[in-house]
């Protein structure tokens, strides 16, 4: 089954969001077969212009993403527009607390924990905007958001979920697309399990679920 918007943007299955099992869902996405599943639940935006939430992170799922929404063509229309979203984690000192290296203090491995997670997050979205120029979007297109989140270890993909939900909700976007699977290490893990917390909390929203 087919499915577009203005002819801006295809996926392989379309299934809609509502009634949608948790069962079924969690099946869909462990399904290595599948290349890319979206949750549809409302194709027509009010207007044709259409507000993206493209998700990056240093993983390969993320730059397969990436490559879908330049070889789509989405955001090419002046009035579109693709915001590029990544979260970057800031640990808690107390963290460190129980392992210190030699020579520094927790506060002082927090921060260059830190700044090394937001080093690799200002990367990814850097790269991900070139890929966006060169397939032809307009730079006035292309919109950056870097957040930081407090985080443990334990909690970062929690917290990663909770911020990219949030700038889902709030910035009233058509489409969000989202890798299946995430960054191995932990200052770039933005993507993985976080996709199945977000597609359950896009009711009334389009997710584009990339392999």
């Amino acid at each position: 089954m087919e499915a577009s918007r203005g002819n801006i943007f295809k996926v392989i299955e379309m299934i809609r969001r509502r009634g949608l099992s948790h069962r079924l869902e969690k099946a869909l996405m462990e399904c290595r077969p599948w290349a890319r599943v979206t949750f549809i639940s409302n194709l027509q935006p009010e207007d044709d212009t259409v507000k993206l939430l493209l998700c990056v992170d240093a993983s390969g799922s993320s730059d397969r993403a990436i490559s879908r929404v330049t070889e789509l063509g989405l955001g090419h229309s002046k009035s579109n527009s693709v915001t590029l979203f990544t979260v970057c984690e800031s640990l808690p000192e107390h963290v460190f607390e129980i392992s210190e290296k030699v020579g520094m203090h927790a506060k002082e491995l927090a921060s260059a924990w830190s700044l090394k997670s937001r080093s690799a997050g200002e990367q990814a979205l850097a790269q991900a905007k070139a890929k966006l120029l060169e397939s032809g979007l307009p730079e006035s297109a292309i919109h950056i958001k870097l957040c930081v989140a407090d985080a443990t270890p334990e909690s970062r993909q929690v917290a990663a979920a909770a911020s990219l939900i949030e700038e889902m909700t709030s910035g009233n976007y058509d489409l969000v697309v989202i890798g299946r699977r995430g960054a191995k290490h932990l200052s770039e893990n933005l993507i993985g399990s976080v996709a199945d917390k977000v597609i359950r909390a896009a009711s009334g929203r389009s997710v584009l679920l990339v392999d």
